[in-house]
């Protein structure tokens, strides 16, 4: 004589979302799996020779719950990772990828002739002046008519163009700052240039931000996001 098999009520694979709930859910599903596997154990021992059992019932059962299991294991994974990555402090840093920053930093990028530079005296200065330079260290461009005053932060304008004129091509460059108090000697400089940021990566276990000018920084060092 048959016996029926009656399988423990299964939740649907939307249901199952991404949270704390993933471990007790896990325990439920294994619970619930055993005592599947038990129902069935005894029904193929118990069923009449002359009225075998329908497979078809169980082999779907069972092809559910395997699904909401590895639902479930899905989500737990994602759990883990989403928590490596609030422990890393990384959410924050995600959140800059595709973005413009301003930095510290001499090199950058000239895209259709604008590039975003800006610096930063310690002290007044008797004269400076801003240096672009080609990738390679040669000196494309000197802009002598720029602010002097201390410890305020300094943009420059610049047009994109070369000394003869002619306009830079897109790429990379560079720029310093070279300034002299009423002495001769030499000002500290800070330069900041803007980059896009486009890569995320981990190094000694800190995030570390990628940009388009081939700058590494962390977030601290950013100035400004577009």
């Amino acid at each position: 004589m048959a016996t029926d098999l009656t399988t423990p009520s299964v939740a649907s694979p939307a249901a199952a979302q991404p949270g704390p709930a993933s471990q007790q859910a896990m325990k439920s599903l294994s619970s619930d799996y055993d005592n599947f596997l038990q129902l069935l154990t005894a029904q193929i021992a118990n069923q009449d020779p002359l009225e075998p059992m329908d497979a078809s019932t169980f082999v779907s059962q069972l092809t559910e719950l395997t699904q909401v299991e590895q639902t479930i294991t899905s989500n737990a994974n994602l759990e883990k990772i989403l928590d490596k990555i609030g422990g890393a402090g990384l959410g924050e840093d995600l959140a800059l990828l595709g973005r413009r920053v301003v930095t510290k930093g001499g090199d950058f990028v000239l895209e259709d002739g604008k590039a975003e530079l800006s610096y930063r005296l310690e002290d007044e200065a008797s004269q400076a002046r801003a240096i672009i330079r080609s990738s390679d260290g040669a000196i494309l461009r000197e802009i002598t008519d720029i602010p002097r005053s201390g410890g305020a932060h300094h943009a420059i304008e610049w047009d994109g163009r070369a000394a003869d004129g002619l306009p830079l091509a897109n790429g990379t460059y560079s720029i310093e700052i070279a300034a002299q108090d009423a002495d001769e000697a030499a000002v500290p400089a800070t330069t900041f240039v803007e980059g896009r940021v486009g890569e995320l990566a981990m190094q000694g276990g800190l995030p570390v931000l990628r940009l388009s000018n081939g700058l590494e920084i962390s977030s601290l060092d950013i100035l400004s996001v577009r």
